[in-house]
């Protein structure tokens, strides 16, 4: 029987840290939500469906959700990752390999999601998780092994005896499970710690115990799993995102006079041979045809250029 592919995206979180009534997974990152980014990620990996959990005013994702082909579970009450994933678990395949992420992480690339997929599936892991090597892991779980290398648990920061706070491989929260396994296993997963919640990284430790296959994939791009906590780091993957949105117009025949001066959100088209004076935003749905030249000062939103349309300092252009 064909292996199938489930993708869960875990968007139930709180997201204190913003201080906002808005959901974290609903800020924007040039005119676009995080979780849309998530979304347009997932897309580009052959799957048969993608599964969005929702909890913290669930009614605002579900509205953002509504023409996304995506299946909806929810999460009443936040008791830990282990938990998102029982609140989900009816909605998976059966025979299938489950993606798990978070809807925060809106640098993963399609790649390094299909790359864990194909290790998982040509090895027939039972788990495949995402890990990192950083200098400075504080405030990250480590990935404890044994003497054959071969993955035991993952110890969370304020868990770590002395040995293992010197690990510098890490755990991204990235993952992917065998149905089966979690099956088996997620039931099993008890919430008697500190914080009386179920951890998805005891999975880990349960799937060792168990003798199942378990293998990890190095990620070399750390930055892919830059999560997203308070404003400030919205703020700099903004700037990640807007620096690499102006490296792809200047790449395709677009001339930005002074980049670091503009701003240009994510769904705006550009033709080519079109010119950017300092100073400039554009926002939504704009299309800027070929020849058109943006002038300093000129905001446009959802606005269409004709070609080779000359906009003159300080416009403001609605469509």
């Amino acid at each position: 029987m064909k292996e199938k592919t489930d993708i869960l995206i875990l968007a139930a979180g709180l997201g204190k840290r913003m201080k906002s009534e808005k959901p974290k997974v609903l800020f924007d990152l040039l005119g676009k939500p995080i979780l849309g980014y998530i979304l347009q990620t997932v897309e580009n990996i052959k799957n048969d469906k993608v599964i969005v959990l929702v909890g913290n005013r669930a009614e605002m994702v579900i509205d953002f959700l509504k023409d996304k082909n995506v299946e909806i579970a929810h999460q009443n009450e936040q008791l830990g990752t282990g938990h998102a994933v029982m609140c989900a678990f009816d909605k998976f395949d059966k025979n299938s390999n489950i993606i798990v992420l978070a809807g925060d992480v809106p640098l993963i690339t399609s790649e390094t999601l299909s790359k864990m997929l194909e290790k998982h599936s040509k090895n027939k892991n039972d788990i495949t998780f995402l890990t990192m090597e950083i200098e400075n892991p504080s405030g990250y779980g480590r990935v404890v092994k044994d003497k054959n290398s071969k993955v035991m648990m993952i110890v969370e920061d304020k868990d770590c005896d002395k040995k293992e706070k010197k690990i510098k491989e890490v755990n991204s929260g990235v993952y992917v499970f065998r149905y089966d396994f979690l099956k088996k296993y997620l039931k099993t997963l008890s919430n008697k710690n500190n914080q009386n919640e179920y951890y998805l990284t005891d999975l880990i430790k349960i799937g060792y115990k168990e003798k199942s296959k378990i293998e990890t994939i190095l990620l070399e791009n750390i930055i892919e799993v830059s999560g997203i906590n308070d404003r400030e780091q919205l703020s700099r993957i903004e700037e990640i995102l807007l620096k690499r949105k102006i490296s792809n117009l200047l790449k395709n025949g677009v001339t930005i006079k002074s980049p670091n001066t503009c701003y240009i959100e994510n769904d705006v088209v550009f033709e080519n041979d079109v010119t950017i004076e300092p100073f400039v935003v554009i926002k939504g749905k704009s299309v800027i045809r070929k020849g058109s030249i943006i002038s300093s000062f000129s905001t446009l939103e959802n606005y269409q250029t004709e070609q080779n349309q000359f906009v003159p300092p300080f416009s403001n252009l609605k469509g």
